[in-house]
């Protein structure tokens, strides 16, 4: 038997507590599916996660922070309702050519 669904802010702010160094976490509820578009376009990769954020409705997200800038998504897994996927997010520094 699987076990109960573990919300993805909870997950978030554990997964925060265990990574090396000061981490944070920050959620986000989206109310419409334009909201989830400028984590979306911070994505690294443009790989599965970067699909996943661009195609499906997610509802939500959390954003971790680092202590030198690194930055992690987190989001749901579509069509895997016990399953999250991780991104790690572009640093602050980089400059978007699109």
């Amino acid at each position: 038997m699987l076990s109960a669904r573990i919300n993805l802010d909870v997950f978030a702010a554990d997964l925060a507590d265990r990574l090396p160094g000061a981490w944070t976490s920050e959620y986000h509820r989206h109310l419409t599916y334009p909201d989830q578009f400028p984590v979306a376009e911070q994505i690294w990769d443009t790989g599965h996660v970067s699909y996943i954020a661009t195609e499906f409705v997610l509802g939500h997200d959390a954003v971790l922070h680092g202590p030198d800038q690194q930055h992690l998504c987190l989001a749901d897994r579509p069509r895997y309702p016990h399953q999250f996927v991780v991104a790690t997010l572009k640093p602050d520094h980089t400059v978007s050519h699109t």
